[in-house]
């Protein structure tokens, strides 16, 4: 009787192993397969930045203003220092901006879309090279449309706001992946 049950025992701890073997292999393919990695801030290309001037040439107000805030917070958010004196400096040019309804009820708009473009030029102010790049893929950000006009002002703001946040991680994506190295 004891040694059924033993063998009974023993199987199931063999089970349990397999099982736990099992898992934590796919744990660790999980966690360490899927191309993700933690970037430290001793990997960035540079440690601080200048964010140069920003041209808005689209008829939106104040879009070269909230994309140098977003800049700034973006690339702080990476782990960049942002100092006018830096070796490296940004510029800008938002070249394309639109609000187009998407949606309507009775005639009357009821939902939009936002597309944000722009031009970048990344300068190494120490020896006078630089690199440009466009965010060519733009960023499209939705928005509902229902009550008065300021509701609906209010809601372009907070969706264009989104869109610059978008162009501002794409930037520092580039500068950071790859694409900006070594100039």
């Amino acid at each position: 009787m004891q040694s059924g049950r033993l063998k009974i025992h023993s199987l199931f701890n063999t089970h349990n192993l397999w099982l736990r073997v099992l898992f934590l292999a796919y744990l660790m393919l999980s966690l360490f397969g899927c191309g993700y990695s933690i970037e430290k801030r001793s990997g960035l290309p540079f440690d601080s930045i200048s964010i140069g001037r920003i041209e808005n040439n689209t008829s939106e107000p104040r879009l070269q203003d909230r994309l140098t805030k977003s800049l700034a917070e973006t690339f702080m958010l990476y782990g960049f220092q942002i100092n006018p004196y830096s070796q490296y400096k940004i510029e800008g040019r938002i070249v394309r901006f639109e609000m187009r309804p998407v949606a309507e009820k009775a005639s009357s708009a009821t939902q939009y879309e936002i597309m944000i473009r722009a031009d970048f030029k990344l300068i190494n102010t120490a020896n006078g090279s630089f690199q440009t790049f466009s965010i060519n893929n733009p960023y499209y950000v939705f928005f509902g449309s229902v009550g008065s006009i300021e509701h609906i002002l209010a809601q372009k703001d907070i969706a264009s706001g989104r869109a610059l946040d978008d162009l501002s991680q794409e930037v520092v994506r580039r500068i950071i992946y790859s694409e900006l190295r070594d100039f």
